[in-house]
């Protein structure tokens, strides 16, 4: 299924992003298995647990030297917002605070921002949810 997933949305050389608790417990494996069809993938497991700007820019320095086309997310909150952060930060320029939505800078976030799929292992935190358009709408305004 998440091979589909990633050919439906246009990921071909994913960035994995996760934190070492995760790969520690061998779930990447998993995900690396289910994703055998990419050619490359990267990761990075430095999510801290409070994401900041060091952090998205260091894992936007491995999406990069990866070569990389999306991003899976894997993990708590934590590791699904950093890679958010990453979507954008990759594919736009400016700070990350240049795009928060709570700072009414949401449409500066375009339709350039590489897609992420999100794999949670916890519940409850809400960030595998959030104000961004649905896939449809996304791969629509990258086709446009």
């Amino acid at each position: 299924m998440l091979r589909q997933q990633c050919e439906r949305v246009g990921i071909r050389r994913p960035l994995i992003v996760t934190d070492r608790g995760v790969k520690a417990a061998d779930i990447i494996d998993t995900v690396l298995d289910a994703i055998a069809h990419a050619g490359t993938v990267a990761l990075y497991d430095g999510t801290p647990p409070n994401p900041n700007e060091a952090a998205v820019r260091e894992a936007v320095r491995a999406y990069k030297e990866g070569d990389c086309d999306g991003i899976v997310a894997v993990g708590g909150g934590s590791s699904i917002d950093l890679a958010k952060g990453v979507a954008v930060c990759a594919t736009q320029d400016g700070p990350l605070q240049s795009f928060a939505v709570i700072e009414g800078r949401a449409d500066r976030i375009t339709c350039r921002t590489a897609p992420v799929i999100a794999i949670p292992t916890t519940a409850g935190t809400g960030s595998e949810v959030g104000r961004a358009r649905s896939s449809s709408s996304t791969m629509a305004a990258r086709s446009a």
